[in-house]
C-alpha cells in the first residue's frame, strides 16, 4: 500500500474513535487526546500493527513485508507511553486545526480528526518513524 492511501485509512480509523468517544466525552480536549491514545493502543490489540508489518509501505520499502509485529516481549509500558505521545500529538494538531479554521462544531472536529490522522501518518513516513517501526518491531 502507498502511504497516502494508508494515511486516508488512518484518518477514517481516527474518525471512528472520535465518534465513539464523543458519545461519552463532551470536552474536545479530552476527545482529541483519547482519540489518539486509543487509536494507537487499539492498533496493537486489533493486530493492525501486524497488518502494517505485512503490508505497510515502509515495511515493503525495507523488505520486511510478510513479517509480524513482535508481540512476545513487547512491554505494555512502552505501548502505553507511545499511546500517550500519540494522544498528545492528536491534541496538539487537532487544536491547531480548530484554531486555524476557527470552528468547534462536532462536524468540524470530525474533519479535524481525519486530517490529524492523515497528517501524523504522513509525517511519520517523512521522518522515518515507520521505517524505525518496521526495522525494530517487525520480525
Amino acid at each position: 500500500m502507498h502511504y497516502i492511501f494508508e494515511s486516508i485509512l488512518v484518518g477514517i480509523y481516527s474518525i471512528l474513535f472520535y465518534y465513539l468517544f464523543s458519545l461519552f466525552i463532551i470536552n474536545k480536549y479530552f476527545l482529541f487526546f483519547f482519540t489518539g491514545f486509543f487509536k494507537h493502543l487499539m492498533g496493537y490489540f486489533l493486530y493492525i500493527h501486524n497488518y502494517y508489518c505485512k503490508f505497510g509501505y515502509a515495511c515493503k520499502q525495507l523488505g520486511r513485508d510478510n513479517k509480524i509485529f513482535h508481540t512476545n516481549n513487547y512491554p505494555i509500558n512502552n505501548l502505553v507511553f507511545e499511546s500517550i505521545i500519540e494522544g498528545l500529538l492528536y491534541l496538539i494538531i487537532g487544536l491547531i486545526l480548530s484554531k486555524i479554521f476557527n470552528s468547534d462544531s462536532f462536524k468540524s472536529n470530525i474533519i479535524y480528526m481525519f486530517f490529524t490522522g492523515m497528517i501524523l501518518h504522513i509525517t511519520a513516513e517523512w521522518f522515518n518513524i515507520h521505517y524505525f517501526f518496521c526495522k525494530n518491531r517487525c520480525i
